[in-house]
């Protein structure tokens, strides 16, 4: 019986290693089946975008299982394709605060990572607070 070299047990590896990445992509396509819309479903039955957006982000983050502390999300005035951009600032601990910038599409929420042709730039929103409230 013949044992198998070095070179030929790294090709056997690299071969296995192939194989299971392959494997892992093809899953990874199941999730979301070919031809349907990007995004993640809204939560049915607000009828703010903003708070849909919110509630929405929320639940696709924790589906994710990733860890966050609080997401808040403002409509900023800017559009993509005439929809409105809604801004979620995503707290993943201090200081780490991630901007998901989205827009509403067929009753689905397609943000900047899922769509990268989506605009997230720095957004001077709220950047410039009232100290004291102006006199009447």
């Amino acid at each position: 019986m013949r044992t198998l070299s070095g070179r030929a047990w790294l090709t056997l590896l690299a071969l296995s290693v192939l194989v299971l990445a392959a494997g892992a992509c093809a899953q990874l396509d199941r999730t979301r089946p070919a031809g349907s819309p990007p995004g993640f479903a809204l939560v049915a039955g607000i009828r703010n975008p903003t708070q849909a957006a919110e509630k929405t982000l929320r639940l696709e983050l924790r589906s994710e299982h990733l860890n966050f502390r609080d997401v808040t999300c403002i409509e900023n005035g800017r559009h993509y394709h005439g929809l409105p951009i809604i801004r979620c600032n995503v707290n993943f601990g201090d200081p780490h605060v991630e901007a998901y910038c989205s827009v509403i599409l067929a009753g689905r929420l397609v943000t900047n990572y899922q769509n990268p042709s989506i605009p997230c730039g720095p957004d001077p929103a709220g950047s410039k607070p009232l100290l004291f409230p102006t006199s009447a």
